[in-house]
């Protein structure tokens, strides 16, 4: 009996605190703490994926200059609903967070604003600027490289943000397991080979196997810093509030870079009719 009542008393002044099998586990969080729990999350996940790729094929059927454009809008409409979709879900759990108004009194619960209002500090506004940024870069470097290389070797390429962080890691000085040193140096062995493969050749498009494949490596670099990124913010903020600036983020990101995609079918192409 006092074992319970210190574990009552320690989960009211420490809200973090999970118990497993009788006992407290500090910073422990659950994924669904109930069937109902799952199935709620199974069943929102199920929406959000079904709309974001539904709206791909009727946004295509929408008559325009250059497919190009509607590939723009496509994206811009799937990163906007996955952005209502994310705020939806945290004004839904922010119910159930609590946070310390004042030391003298127990944890007071925050109004769905209040928390949005806190969570929406500076800080995190810059961090996840910064998140749609990078993984802005890190999908554009993939797009450059399909034009300009082989699509195997700008995937392979793209999925390289480990090799950034590797490298990263080791500049700051941080601990580095000697199995990723070594899986790395295999991985660079392969891709190396695959490179060099005189048999593979691009058909059709613009051919530059040297370019495609360093804009598609480059992006990497941004995949590396949105993950470094995300790691640090998700410990102190919502991941629902993260989710929802990252994809206006997104849809920010791309309006700029295509607003003028009607008069000029994509950058760094003077083709008008094909464009990148």
């Amino acid at each position: 009996e006092y074992k319970l009542l210190q574990q009552h008393a320690r989960l009211k002044t420490h809200p973090d605190v999970t118990i497993i099998n009788g006992e407290c586990q500090d910073g422990l969080t659950l994924a669904f703490k109930s069937p109902k729990n799952f199935a709620i999350g199974a069943f929102w996940l199920g929406v959000c994926i079904l709309s974001s790729a539904t709206v791909g094929p009727i946004v295509l059927t929408v008559p325009t200059k250059s497919v190009y454009i509607s590939i723009s809008w496509r994206s811009q409409c799937s990163c906007l609903l996955m952005a209502v979709w994310s705020i939806i879900n945290y004004i839904r759990y922010s119910r159930q967070s609590c946070y310390q108004i004042d030391e003298s009194i127990d944890y007071q619960r925050l109004t769905t604003w209040q928390k949005i209002r806190k969570d929406s500090s500076p800080r995190n506004l810059v961090s996840t600027s910064l998140m749609s940024f990078f993984m802005f870069m890190w999908v554009f470097g993939l797009v450059i490289g399909c034009k300009y290389t082989l699509t195997a070797h700008a995937d392979v390429l793209y999925c390289s943000s480990g090799v950034f962080i590797l490298l990263i890691s080791i500049l700051t000085c941080r601990y580095v397991n000697k199995f990723e040193v070594v899986g790395y140096i295999v991985y660079g062995v392969g891709v190396a080979i695959m490179l060099s493969d005189p048999l593979a050749k691009k058909i059709g498009g613009s051919t530059n196997k040297l370019l495609g494949n360093l804009f598609a490596f480059s992006g990497a670099f941004g995949g590396a810093l949105y993950g470094i990124i995300s790691t640090k913010l998700k410990r102190d903020s919502s991941q629902e509030v993260c989710l929802f600036y990252l994809f206006l983020g997104q849809v920010m990101f791309q309006i700029i870079i295509f607003s003028r995609v009607e008069e000029n079918p994509l950058f760094f192409s003077m083709d008008s009719e094909y464009g990148i």
